[in-house]
């Protein structure tokens, strides 16, 4: 087995967890930071924690308690004892009172979420700028291909590895040429646990979703039947339930159709998107494709079909979904491609010609299509491949495509390698609020049944990461290129103006998997560089050749 190096180099301590932005654990053998000061203010705690390994950094000052003279004032922070004096974190003052006893600190500045639009403020007081923290791994072949963030600052990532690997100490090795990996990180960057699924044939992960409470949701592409653990299952795509720490719960057949994204709604309910390429029955009767259908699913989280339902949509040509989301009233947004002019539930839509253009649909809760526009250029390919919802019900949409053409009153030049992002309110016409271009950006070319996806913060603001193979024009700032690809994040307001871009290596190329953020704004992005090196802000990273990569950012 080829043993695979797994680095990780943290801002500051470690991570933004000992900044107070998540919880922190003291690794084993590590010491843990000291305790507090006492009621009455006294000094910060002595260091207290593990038996061997280094000394923990002692806790703040206490905050109240008597001892104190009344209407005398002094200085005071409450924020972990390593932020103070370090970026925006600085002191506030707390004033005695009549009964001696000291009052609340006031004016102090304590962490905040890392704000990588204003580079020169360091909100998180890691000492870094944007950056958190980075972790570079070798694997003989394959790489990360999706990222769900965790409810406690960390992350779940997906991808296809051959011959073996090992993260953070955690090995596996694959049953045959490719099999799938899926791996808890903690808020530092840490491994805490690593599950394969494979067989004896390839297989690939084409999605990856998350619970609110954590139930991990998987789709696994295989070129065999396997039993993952409870039955064999066909050729292939199967949806997969984890428990949040990887262990395996069921799965559901799909046959030969695909999956290219799922979503969770707050219910529990599972949604995925794909093709429909051959007959598919589960439950409800048989859903029959006319050539290539896109394929669209409400599932209950036991991934039976229960309350949900299973729809396909299309025409006489080729047609294939791509991103899915849910709004907070339960209606479904999906995009993707369609061939020829399609009817969804009496909603027609013409396409430009064979070649296919992209589309957007929404669905009510039941399942029932009740609007639906279509767009692209004449002998060109469009494909949306992502798609977010906001909270007043504004849809964003990200999507491939070569050729210039004009949504609404708005248009975009192109190049061979070009994304586009556009806005639409929330009416039922789709109105188009605003169109992007973004010539010279590529999704991963090297990965088939896998597609660039688009994620959103609480802000509304959209967050993408794609290969860039040249100059990229932002609109108020240019990012640079590589021939082969270079893995570009960006982020964008709710206005599709640019807030900020960061690049993975730089001396040689690279591809770009899959970006998302957390409830905090943080965004995740994982991939591949052949870069030996590369900087975050946090310091160099070693990646050695062809490596995969997790990177955490601010908001």
């Amino acid at each position: 087995m080829r043993q695979v190096a797994w680095f990780v180099i943290p801002a500051l301590c470690g991570c933004s967890s000992l900044l107070g932005l998540d919880e922190f654990k003291p690794a084993e053998g590590q010491a843990g930071g000291g305790t507090g000061g006492d009621e009455n203010g006294g000094e910060s705690g002595a260091a207290s924690g593990g038996s061997s390994g280094r000394t923990g950094v002692g806790g703040s000052a206490g905050t109240g308690g008597a001892s104190c003279v009344p209407e005398t004032s002094e200085s005071c922070y409450t924020g972990p004892a390593s932020t103070l004096d370090v970026g925006v974190c600085k002191t506030g003052s707390r004033t005695c009172d009549e009964s001696s006893m000291w009052g609340e600190c006031t004016g102090e500045i304590l962490p905040s979420v890392e704000d990588c639009a204003t580079p020169a403020t360091d909100e998180n007081c890691d000492g870094f700028e944007c950056g958190i923290w980075g972790v570079a791994f070798e694997q003989a072949g394959g790489g990360p291909m999706e990222v769900v963030p965790t409810s406690t600052g960390g992350a779940v990532l997906g991808g296809i590895f051959s011959g073996g690997i090992s993260i953070g100490g955690k090995s596996k090795s694959a049953i045959d040429a490719f099999d799938v990996f899926v791996a808890g990180l903690d808020s530092s960057g840490g491994v805490d646990w690593l599950t394969t699924l494979g067989g004896t044939g390839s297989e690939s992960i084409t999605a990856l979703t998350a619970a609110g409470d954590g139930q991990l949701y998987v789709a696994v592409y295989a070129s065999d039947a396997i039993d993952y653990g409870d039955g064999v299952r066909a050729t292939g795509t199967t949806l997969i339930h984890l428990t949040p720490d990887g262990s395996f719960v069921s799965s559901r057949s799909l046959g030969g159709n695909y999956v290219f994204s799922m979503h969770v709604d707050t219910a529990g309910m599972v949604y995925a998107a794909g093709s429909l390429d051959e007959p598919l029955n589960l439950g409800a009767g048989d859903l029959v494709p006319v050539g290539e259908d896109a394929l669209v699913l409400k599932l209950e989280s036991d991934l039976t079909l229960g309350s949900g339902w299973a729809r396909k949509f299309g025409g006489d040509g080729t047609d294939s979904s791509g991103g899915i989301t849910v709004d907070t009233a339960g209606n479904v947004y999906f995009v993707g491609t369609v061939g020829q002019g399609v009817n969804f539930d009496g909603n027609s839509a013409t396409s430009s010609d064979a070649a296919g253009d992209a589309f957007i649909a929404k669905l009510n809760p039941a399942g029932t299509c009740v609007a639906l526009r279509t767009f692209g250029a004449v002998g060109s390919f469009e494909w949306a491949t992502g798609v977010v919802v906001d909270a007043a019900g504004s849809a964003t949409v990200l999507g491939t495509y070569k050729a210039p053409f004009t949504l609404g009153t708005q248009s975009v030049s192109a190049t061979d390698d070009s994304l586009f992002l556009a806005r639409f309110d929330f009416s039922n016409t789709f109105h188009v609020e605003w169109l992007k271009g973004l010539n010279n950006l590529e999704f991963t070319p090297n990965v088939s049944a896998h597609l660039v996806h688009l994620a959103i913060d609480d802000q509304g603001s959209t967050v993408l990461t794609a290969s860039a193979v040249g100059a990229v024009d932002f609109g108020n700032a240019t990012a640079a290129g590589f021939p082969s690809g270079l893995p570009t994040i960006a982020k964008f307001d709710k206005l599709g103006n640019h807030l900020w871009h960061r690049a993975i290596g730089g001396s040689e190329g690279g591809f770009a998997s899959a970006a998302n953020c957390n409830a905090a704004g943080e965004v995740f992005a994982v991939g591949t560089t052949s870069s030996p090196s590369f900087d975050i802000g946090t310091g160099s990273i070693s990646s050695g050749q062809a490596s995969s990569y997790i990177v955490k950012f601010g908001k």
